[in-house]
């Protein structure tokens, strides 16, 4: 999957020849050119020809088997120790949209396609003549994963010519004679290339030991090559990475609806429905559609807890204890105790503009107890799912954003709106809930991030007066050292010149 291979399929003694058009010779720029005297061998190999697949054009969505990058910001250092942080939104289409992006933050950086075409590479930039950084290239996350996603999370190998990070698709594993199995297992794993390497005992008795590659991702977008080079591993393909397929509808594949999917379960046939493809079949499967009671039960259960541990956890880093003394390292942090405020304040407001009888998670059964943590009423939420249960799946999951992304100035002007997809027609209380949560979390101008930064600028401007005051201490060391040696000198001089006198009186 990575050439061309030529065989000759004849059994002349002539050689093998392969050449190309003098000037525009393609059989050259194909790796598989023999040169006139040609080859003796029955077969020419180009190759890897690094088919580029990864372009400008190529969506972000798109990558990671479909999975996309999501957003976030990640600060990317260059060589002469400048850095700057590159912000990846909902806005971001496209590859080329990403790498203008990294290229406009003013530093000594290059972003572009990498020369296998299967990834991003960001390299030092320097003017003619200009030296080289001290520094390696680094990104690191600043909020969310979104360097991890794109794999450029980390720091170049080296400076100068090694200055740069490469986000290749492409692994290379570097074996050796003398390696076991476990050790190559070991190598192909470390490797990180999206693939599992194991070891199987088939029970022969010469060999029984072999070596298993499995895609860490379903369906066709796991699909993987490997280029042995020179080394035979002797694989075998066993089964070949593809979509799962359904018709729905009708028990006539002419007139079905073709449906696939990555994985055996499909969640976009009917909406709200999961259907599990356990098995092929030649004849029409009936499905019966019952709501999974238990299974909202226990996501409802799990979010009740979710919520009072992260209470507890904020009760327990600003609590006080009279009788110790004892304080904890957050007491009277006011991004905590509004963080609080909020969560027991959205938690227990009402949805925005939703549909059914259902208003408020104490409708359904959800309210704060005993101790300020939430309870959780099974039996009204059963009642309430019985009664309407559309109107409490609105008043959890409704979420109609308005659609702001450009904005009238003027009558016929329409400008971009920089700060669009925030405002909701509806938003169920869950909704409100993530929107809570992304406030504090969500980006660099989230506020838990904005307050780490403050306590570690506070820690940095401790540890610099710590450092101050050790170098004046040790100053006035230094000092009072000079001081007591100066002393013992005066001291000792005093001493000789008593023994001196004393030995005068004496031989009088």
């Amino acid at each position: 999957g990575t050439g061309i291979v030529l065989t000759d399929l004849t059994s002349g003694s002539s050689r093998l020849k392969v050449t190309g058009n003098s000037g525009t010779d393609a059989a050259a720029a194909l790796g598989i050119s023999t040169g006139s005297a040609g080859v003796t061998t029955s077969s020419v190999s180009s190759g890897n020809l690094q088919h580029q697949y990864f372009t400008r054009a190529t969506l972000l969505s798109s990558l990671n088997g479909g999975k996309g990058v999501g957003t976030g910001d990640f600060t990317l250092t260059d060589g002469t120790g400048g850095s700057a942080t590159v912000k990846v939104t909902d806005t971001m289409k496209s590859v080329g949209d990403l790498i203008d992006a990294i290229n406009s933050r003013g530093l000594k950086v290059q972003a572009s396609i990498n020369s296998n075409g299967d990834g991003i590479v960001v390299k030092e930039k320097l003017a003619t003549g200009e030296t080289a950084g001290t520094q390696k290239i680094k990104i690191e996350e600043k909020g969310g994963s979104i360097a991890k996603s794109l794999s450029l999370l980390g720091q170049a190998s080296g400076t100068g010519s090694s200055n740069y990070i490469d986000a290749s698709a492409e692994k290379t594993v570097t074996l050796s004679s003398s390696d076991t199995l476990q050790q190559v297992v070991d190598k192909i794993n470390a490797a990180k290339a999206g693939v599992s390497a194991s070891i199987v005992r088939d029970g022969s008795g010469s060999a029984p030991y072999r070596l298993s590659l499995t895609s860490l991702q379903s369906g066709s977008a796991g699909q993987f090559i490997v280029d042995t080079g020179s080394l035979d591993l002797q694989l075998q393909k066993l089964d070949k990475g593809q979509d799962a397929r359904v018709f729905f509808g009708s028990d006539n594949a002419a007139t079905g609806v073709a449906v696939t999917s990555s994985t055996n379960s499909i969640d976009t046939v009917l909406q709200g429905v999961k259907i599990d493809l356990k098995s092929t079949s030649t004849t029409p499967v009936s499905l019966t559609i019952a709501t999974d009671s238990n299974g909202i039960e226990n996501s409802v259960q799990s979010f009740v807890k979710t919520f009072n541990t992260a209470i507890d956890r904020i009760e327990k880093q600003t609590a006080y204890d009279k009788d110790t003394d004892k304080k904890s390292p957050l007491l009277g942090d006011n991004t905590m105790l509004e963080l609080r405020s909020q969560l027991y304040a959205t938690v227990q407001s009402r949805s925005k503009n939703t549909s059914g009888r259902y208003q408020t998670l104490s409708d359904v059964g959800i309210s704060v107890g005993t101790g300020g943590n939430l309870e959780f009423d099974s039996g009204k939420f059963r009642a309430a799912m019985a009664a309407d249960p559309a109107g409490v799946e609105s008043l959890f999951t409704a979420r109609t954003l308005i659609d702001d992304r450009q904005i009238q100035v003027a009558d016929g002007i329409k400008v971009v709106n920089t700060n669009s997809g925030k405002q909701f027609s509806s938003l169920g209380v869950l909704g409100k809930m993530e929107e809570l949560a992304k406030r504090y979390v969500s980006g660099t101008s989230a506020t838990l991030f904005s307050r780490q930064d403050q306590l570690t600028a506070q820690v940095k401007l401790q540890q610099d007066r710590i450092d101050a005051m050790d170098l004046k201490l040790a100053d006035k060391r230094a000092i009072l050292q000079q001081q007591f040696n100066t002393m013992e000198q005066a001291i000792g001089s005093l001493q000789n010149q008593q023994s001196a006198i004393n030995s005068i009186g004496k031989s009088g």
